[in-house]
């Protein structure tokens, strides 16, 4: 049986949105939400496996970031193609692409000074990166798609060849000493003490242009299943062969290796969501995901502000019944999980639907 995916597919009739992306972008924020707390309730050398890497190396938590930036470029050629179909010119959609971009941006900064009270202008962070991505890969969606997949392939290379021309005291990928933090440090804003360089923005960047790519590639409705993993093995390949040639996994570096690491793992998993979203159990769940999906900054903010506060109060519910154990450690960040998940349903539920068609599900 021949399965056809085309990212048109999978369109929400009442609110026009597309099922797979939100049920994507759902995932990532859930599994923000509970995977700490399973990492460290369940302490064992899997769950260390898969936690962040320290410098060195790559987990599945390490593509997280990545994999909004990715799903940043998808949706912003399928809200292009919807605001065209009401009528918006070029210049309108780009000025919503920058004022956009701009609020995302501050978004970012009030939260990392609420969260660990330094106020920067440097544009590392999740919500930083994603807004600068945003904002140069919107201009890219014009090009033509062997432009965007050269720029996507090339500027990863680029960015390494910067760092091998200047190198730090332990070569190349120094974690304190490379070419990134040398010219953060020469900035006003300095050097991110976690170690994530300015520059990663350019990777960020390319990650959204991949984005945008892969609607043309995914869309076309004359491609089998086995068209997917075209681009996730050759992305697989390219990161284990640029490992193998001395370029490690480095997120915070946003070396080559790891950019197309994120790569293959993104291919992948829009290749098996999109398999689950044509079962009828799998399209229910997704719909489950893609609540949280649709609401996924406004989540992402309060969750990094209270989910703290909301893990300790399901602990001092908990106190009366349960003084220590495992259970301490488990139920309070999946309790806190649970919260924001039901408040996105409330968020979801309060919102009309779109009555215009979108172009994306012709």
């Amino acid at each position: 049986m021949r399965y056809v995916l085309g990212m048109a597919e999978f369109v929400e009739r009442r609110d026009n949105r597309n099922l797979v992306l939100d049920a994507m972008r759902g995932f990532a924020i859930l599994v923000i939400a509970y995977g700490d707390g399973l990492i460290a309730w369940l302490d064992n050398d899997f769950t260390r496996s898969i936690d962040h890497a320290e410098w060195e190396g790559i987990s599945y938590w390490d593509v997280g970031q990545a994999a909004f930036l990715f799903m940043a470029g998808v949706a912003i050629m399928l809200s292009r193609e919807r605001h065209e179909g009401r009528g918006e010119n070029r210049g309108a959609i780009m000025r919503r692409a920058i004022v956009r971009a701009i609020a995302l941006f501050m978004v970012g900064v009030f939260l990392t000074y609420f969260t660990s009270g330094e106020l920067t202008l440097r544009p590392t962070g999740v919500l930083r990166t994603i807004a600068i991505g945003y904002l140069i890969g919107f201009g890219f969606q014009f090009l033509k798609p062997a432009l965007q997949l050269a720029f996507a392939l090339a500027i990863p290379l680029l960015h390494d060849g910067l760092l091998f021309l200047f190198p730090g005291p332990d070569g190349a990928f120094d974690r304190t000493q490379n070419i990134g933090l040398v010219i953060d440090r020469a900035l006003f804003w300095g050097a991110d003490p976690g170690g994530y360089a300015s520059l990663n923005v350019i990777g960020g960047a390319a990650v959204v242009v991949m984005g945008l790519w892969s609607v043309r590639y995914y869309r076309d409705r004359h491609r089998g299943v086995w068209h997917m993993l075209v681009p996730t093995l050759g992305c697989l390949g390219l990161a284990f062969a640029l490992e193998a040639a001395g370029i490690p996994f480095i997120k915070r570096a946003w070396t080559s290796s790891y950019h197309f690491c994120v790569l293959a793992v993104f291919y992948a998993h829009l290749m098996l969501f999109a398999l689950i979203a044509r079962t009828a159990p799998g399209k229910t769940l997704f719909r489950s995901f893609a609540v949280v999906g649709r609401n996924a900054l406004v989540l992402y903010v309060l969750f990094n502000l209270f989910g703290n506060h909301v893990a300790d109060f399901v602990l001092l519910l908990m106190r009366p019944f349960v003084q220590s154990g495992p259970l301490t450690d488990i139920i309070p960040p999946l309790g806190a999980g649970t919260f924001f998940w039901l408040l996105a349903y409330l968020l979801q539920k309060m919102k009309k639907p779109d009555p215009l068609p979108d172009p994306a599900s012709n």
